[in-house]
């Protein structure tokens, strides 16, 4: 009877815990010597002594193939918890068979199409299981796909276990996987490296916000390959360097292929930083993975330059509870990002899941904001943090590119501006009337953008599996019966004092307000709006929105009492170090 494995000829587990397996595993990060062949997993045919290994270890592994390792050792108890390998060899890839098409296969040496796909389970996985779909789906960690070049092609793997605080990734995606016939969903952020030939960081930052993008605005936009992004950036003139050097594309490139791809894209000059953090952090709420230009005073492979710039995809921030907002608030700074100091990204040139916070200018920066890399995570390797101290070392924020689905025309400043206006108006008509409604003494607003139809979603009442906690059914029943846009801008306020040490469950939303964002940023109109006690709306037809607010509202009969915000699915608890 022929054994499993001879059934699946292109699969192979390994056992991450075993060092044998571990060593073989290894050798597909390697820079020199890519490993392709299944035939060369066998744990017997890899001849390695403990001297041979960690020379090889130390020659041959770079950035961001040896911080790979460090996300997938069992042995760190940080990692993202890998325990068991399958190997997909001869795997025909998309991304890799586009760039084999656009450049390899014009050359004349022969080079190999193939790419193997890596799958990662936090528990044993054996071919036994290749039919337990819920089994294997519980212990999916994502995958990785290797280039025949050892190229990182693409990836999507689950956040480390490590950090200080909490960790937030509004914008992640749910990719879809099939292995062997299961379907399969990996939930993370994408990651891609870039060959240097064909694509450079500024195209695989675009690929890594797109790619989340193209799953959250759904037709609205498509995915395209890191060439086929390029191809798009200079089909009506060539990078700096023309077509047979380096990538290299500037900012206006960019933009041409953001837009023809479909998205409203949006640059901000990084001049103030609390107004970078603000930007930043808002986008990442709204699920938008901002594209950071950042310049590197200190690049290793340009010595001679003053400095060069640098793009890197944002996904996530940290939350830190123990920050009390009140005397911020105070002060004029009503934003929640004050609680949230660092953010998360994807450095195509590192890896992924890395920490920045956005400070005061230093020398290098010409006034604008500095980058500080955090490295106090601990799984990041000490042997690295040297390399990427370097790499980021006097780092300051050039630009903020976000991408705005279609028929997108308001900023968030611009939304931020009118609701908190029609908040204001909203309040004092009312109170003339009605006793209870008054203004927070220390009110920090959150602002975000939507579909409507997700947010419509979100908004059930406590009383129904999922539904959040203090939202009522009446008021849930407003929100979600009222007509709205394709797309919403949704601000809601809570009370700075409510927040001091507050786990994210624990944070409660007392107001809120939906704007069009299609509508003109200089007209004072609204779709819905909710203050303690009472329920607003405006119709399309409305022409007045002081009407509007005097005519429509509803006094609720139900008790109103503050209700969850919409939190995101995936994020990582603090962990005790």
């Amino acid at each position: 009877m022929a054994s499993l494995g001879s059934q699946y000829p292109n699969l192979y587990f390994l056992n991450l815990e075993k060092t044998s397996d571990w060593r073989c595993f290894s050798l597909f990060f390697s820079s020199k010597r890519p490993l392709c062949n299944l035939e060369l997993l066998e744990p017997d045919s890899v001849q390695l002594s403990e001297e041979s290994y960690r020379e090889r270890l130390l020659a041959l592994y770079d950035l961001p193939r040896s911080y790979f390792l460090d996300l997938l050792n069992p042995r760190n108890k940080h990692s993202i918890g890998a325990s068991s390998c399958l190997v997909e060899a001869h795997y025909v890839d998309r991304e890799s068979a586009v760039v084999y098409s656009f450049l390899y296969s014009r050359a004349f040496r022969d080079y190999p199409r193939r790419a193997v796909r890596l799958h990662f389970f936090s528990k044993e996985v054996d071919y036994d299981h290749l039919l337990d779909q819920k089994y294997l789906q519980d212990a999916y960690l994502g995958f990785v796909v290797l280039s025949a070049h050892g190229r990182i092609s693409r990836a999507v793997l689950s956040p480390p276990r490590a950090g200080r605080t909490w960790w937030f990734f509004p914008a992640h995606v749910d990719y879809p996987v099939n292995l062997a016939g299961v379907p399969l969903q990996a939930v993370g952020v994408p990651f891609a490296q870039q060959d240097g030939r064909i694509s450079a960081c500024a195209t695989a930052s675009a690929w890594m916000s797109t790619v989340i993008l193209a799953s959250l605005y759904g037709f609205d936009t498509f995915v395209r390959s890191m060439p086929e992004i390029t191809a798009l950036a200079t089909q009506s003139s060539l990078p700096p360097h023309g077509r047979v050097g380096p990538p290299t594309l500037n900012v206006s490139q960019l933009l041409w292929a953001l837009r023809e791809m479909g998205y409203e894209p949006l640059v901000y000059d990084a001049v103030d930083p609390e107004f970078c953090r603000e930007q930043i952090y808002y986008s990442i709420e709204s699920g938008i993975p901002p594209l950071l230009i950042i310049a590197l005073p200190h690049h290793w492979a340009e010595p001679s330059r003053e400095s060069v710039s640098h793009c890197v995809t944002a996904f996530g921030h940290t939350y830190d509870p123990k920050i009390d907002p009140v005397p911020l608030c105070k002060a004029g700074r009503w934003s929640t990002s004050i609680q949230c100091p660092y953010f998360l990204i994807n450095d195509d040139q590192i890896g992924p899941y890395l920490k920045i916070a956005i400070e005061e200018p230093n020398e290098y920066g010409h006034g604008n904001p500095a980058i500080r890399l955090d490295l106090t995570d601990p799984f990041v390797s000490r042997h690295r943090k040297s390399i990427w101290d370097h790499w980021y070392k006097d780092a300051y924020l050039q630009l903020i590119l976000i991408l705005h689905p279609p028929r997108h025309i308001m900023s968030l400043h611009e939304a931020v501006i009118k609701g908190c206006s029609m908040l204001a108006s909203a309040y004092d008509l009312l109170s003339l009337r009605y006793k209870w409604v008054k203004l927070h003494e220390s009110p920090l607003y959150r602002v975000y953008l939507s579909s409507s139809n997700r947010w419509k979603q979100s908004m059930l009442p406590e009383t129904q599996k999922g539904g959040r906690v203090g939202l009522n059914e009446e008021l849930s029943r407003y929100f979600r019966g009222h007509q709205y846009p394709k797309y919403i801008w949704i601000i809601e306020l809570s009370d700075a004092r409510q927040r001091v040490g507050a786990r994210p469950e624990d944070l409660r939303v007392f107001a809120d307000i939906t704007i069009d964002p299609t509508s003109d940023p200089e007209d004072m109109d609204f779709l819905t709006m909710h203050i303690p006690g009472l329920f607003m709306r405006m119709f399309p037809w409305d022409q007045d929105e002081l009407s509007a607010i005097e005519n429509h509202h509803i006094v609720l009969s139900s008790k109103d009492t503050p209700y969850q915000p919409f939190i995101s699915p995936l994020y990582r608890e603090p962990t005790s170090l």
